[in-house]
């Protein structure tokens, strides 16, 4: 989570941002919603193309993202990510059981969770990944 910052005499919480991708319309709001309860910002996109320039605009804390979407996938959109942002954990949130374990044991892949899940194990697994020490996700 982002500390709190402090504005002269009165300390000011300044909300952690998650950008969510997936190119489900329903997936995204339902995430987008959950997100919003947990006091966070949320920002969406509906491609590895959209949410890459929702990065440069948004101070995100965490990604939430899905590997299978049209045209560029999740797994070429986390490569991405690394690239530019390595200390930024990313969650894969995905409809697909048996997941490349290179992709998922990758060096800032905070987590991930299986598609239908539950709202408590997303939450938690988001909650985990916003607390992660950027040492703990060393530079790729």
């Amino acid at each position: 989570m982002r500390p709190v910052l402090l504005k002269g005499n009165n300390p000011t919480r300044v909300e952690p941002t998650v950008v969510i991708v997936d190119d489900d319309h329903n997936v995204r709001t339902m995430l987008e919603r959950l997100v919003v309860q947990m006091g966070c910002l949320a920002h969406t996109a509906a491609n590895a193309d959209e949410a890459l320039a929702l990065l440069v605009e948004v101070n995100a804390d965490v990604v939430l993202c899905d590997i299978r979407m049209p045209g560029h996938g999740g797994d070429w959109l986390i490569e991405r990510i690394l690239q530019r942002w390595p200390h930024l954990p990313i969650v894969i949130v995905s409809g697909v059981a048996e997941l490349d374990p290179h992709l998922t044991l990758r060096t800032g892949v905070a987590g991930y969770i299986l598609k239908p899940f539950d709202l408590d194990d997303l939450r938690a697994v988001v909650t985990r990944a916003m607390e992660r020490p950027p040492s703990a996700l060393p530079d790729v």
